[in-house]
């Protein structure tokens, strides 16, 4: 039998020294035997799987005669392994469970409640998911020494970049993953909420698509133009859009104006210009992501391009002859260039007319004469054109139209398109002063003719040639006395510097001219002249009456016979009057 001692009991737990002092209650002896009822001295007991020695110093019991117990020193003479029947826990786990703003490049790090090892049977996984997901993004085996680092309670995941940023991602690891060296077995992390994180967005948004697309034809002048992110966007704090045109119809679109609703933004424009190819930017910065990731922006004109829709009528840029051209040569052809290439029509007409609105010449524009080429439209003439005629050109509405199909609306109006032809008609006179065979005209008249256009002076001579007159006068053109008035078309020629006093009373004028003598002013045709066939002709006025010149018989004739004739001869022809010849007899 014993009794207690002094001192105290050393109970080693996992190293480290427990002391239980021998007074303590809990130390109960019974005859020769001493029980310490450890699970009363330390809350709980032993640690699972604890190694433990005790220590039991001299003179902690002695028996009842005093002889103190030699006790326990070394930790060999008493020493035994708890039983580890506690499955190991992890707490904490990094990154946490519910956090947010995670680099995609952090391991995954769990703390156990003690030692552990890899577990390397069938359910040994750790499973890495995207939320919403059902196929991992990756799978690790728990005994995988390159991914798995075990240091004593602690596992370090080794993790592949996360290839998805600003995701939710949770963890899996399933039950037979880790045990502790007992073989107690982690119950693992089976359901999401458990271990679920928030990788960090440092992807910046990109195009998944454009509206209208990269290089579309035909789109609609007021079509939206969008763009679709490949995750939610808003705008950033500085930016703008920039629309630009072939056809110099650039646009500006600020970042005030730019909407944003989900992973959709919405370009607002004005409509465009028909048939224009347009390219547009979107600068740097001016969208971002939730997380603050800037869109690199469009800054090519290959990126986002597309034409519009040409829904423009053609309009003419010019003709040839232009409108209102004269002196056009007979045979010229007609050209019309368009403001855009064009083709013709399935029917329609070109109409050439008069002033009178006859036509001159028509051409259905299926005829071979109607020729077309890129902007140009060529009419070939059937034959010359009349001369001096004012020519207006019609076209039927769709005659042509664009390569669009859009109709040229025509030319409707005779005033949108006429021209003067060639005037190729000699001058002629219009009016004589004096008339062409007048009477009683006066002597000390002047020549007054006027023709039909403009005229110049040409060369040659004006002759003028008086009955009973020998010689005709000459006046060559050029004399001052041959004056071209300023209205061009009236010519005055004063006779006086050749007949001072006046033409003979009563003479015949005849009046010629050379061909050429004058010219029209436009184009220099030859006036054809006044010939000797045809001569302008009129009559002096007569006021010199007529004397006698001669008698027969003489004037104090003698052995005149008894039958002779009386005869007369005047100084000009004349003609019986109202009076009567009276013969006397001398001394009667």
């Amino acid at each position: 039998r014993v009794r207690k001692g002094i001192g105290d009991i050393l109970v080693w737990e996992n190293n480290a020294p427990n002391r239980v002092p021998v007074a303590n209650a809990n130390v109960i002896i019974t005859g020769d035997t001493v029980t310490i009822n450890y699970a009363a001295i330390k809350s709980g007991g032993f640690a699972p799987g604890a190694e433990v020695f005790v220590q039991i110093p001299f003179g902690t019991f002695a028996d009842l005669v005093g002889n103190s117990f030699t006790g326990l020193a070394s930790p060999t003479d008493w020493n035994f392994t708890v039983l580890d029947d506690v499955k190991p826990t992890a707490t904490p786990i990094t990154p946490a469970n519910g956090a947010t703003n995670v680099a995609s490049t952090t391991n995954l790090i769990l703390s156990f409640s003690k030692p552990v090892r890899a577990g390397t049977g069938t359910n040994n996984r750790i499973l890495i998911y995207q939320a919403g997901n059902p196929t991992p993004l990756e799978t690790i085996a728990a005994n995988n020494t390159a991914k798995v680092i075990i240091t004593g309670s602690t596992v370090t995941i080794l993790n592949n970049p996360l290839p998805i940023a600003g995701v939710m991602v949770y963890v899996n690891i399933e039950a037979g993953a880790f045990s502790d060296n007992s073989g107690n077995f982690f119950d693992g992390i089976l359901i999401p909420n458990q271990w679920r994180f928030q990788v960090r967005d440092t992807q910046k948004p990109t195009t998944a698509a454009l509206n209208p697309t990269n290089g579309q034809q035909n789109v609609a002048v007021n079509a939206p133009l969008t763009i679709t992110f490949s995750e939610p966007i808003r705008k950033g704090t500085t930016g703008s859009a920039l629309i630009f045109s072939r056809r110099g119809a650039n646009q500006t679109v600020d970042l005030a104006d730019i909407t944003v609703a989900g992973n959709t933004a919405t370009i607002p424009h004005t409509p465009f210009l028909s048939n224009d190819t347009l390219h547009v930017w979107v600068l740097p910065n001016t969208l971002v992501d939730t997380a603050g990731n800037a869109f690199d922006g469009i800054i090519s004109d290959q990126t986002w391009r597309f034409t519009t829709a040409d829904i423009d009528i053609p309009q003419i840029s010019s003709f040839t002859p232009p409108n209102g051209a004269s002196g056009v040569p007979l045979n010229t052809n007609l050209t019309i260039v368009f403001s855009e290439n064009i083709r013709k029509g399935t029917a329609g007409n070109i109409t050439l007319r008069g002033d009178n609105g006859v036509a001159i010449q028509t051409f259905a524009v299926t005829d071979t004469l109607v020729q077309v080429s890129g902007r140009t439209a060529t009419i070939r003439l059937r034959g010359n054109l009349p001369t001096a005629t004012n020519v207006h050109v019609l076209i039927d509405n769709a005659a042509f139209t664009d390569s669009s199909g859009n109709p040229f609306p025509g030319i409707s109006s005779p005033t949108t398109w006429v021209f003067t032809t060639l005037d190729l008609n000699a001058p002629f006179i219009a009016t004589y002063t004096p008339a062409r065979d007048a009477v009683n005209v006066p002597a000390n008249t002047s020549l007054t003719f006027v023709f039909n256009k403009d005229i110049q002076k040409g060369s040659g001579n004006i002759r003028i040639q008086v009955s009973g007159v020998a010689s005709p006068v000459v006046i060559p053109v050029t004399d001052a006395n041959v004056f071209l008035r300023l209205d061009r078309r009236t010519v005055d020629v004063q006779l006086s510097t050749f007949f001072p006093n006046g033409i003979p009373s009563g003479g015949v004028v005849s009046v010629t001219m050379d061909n050429g003598v004058f010219v029209d002013l436009a184009n220099g045709n030859r006036f054809a002249g006044i010939d000797n066939s045809n001569p302008w002709r009129f009559t002096v006025n007569d006021i010199i009456p007529p004397s006698l010149s001669t008698f027969s018989p003489a004037n104090d004739a003698t052995n005149v016979p008894v039958a002779t004739t009386l005869t007369l001869n005047f100084s000009e022809p004349v003609r019986a009057g109202a009076g009567r010849i009276l013969v006397y007899r001398t001394g009667s």
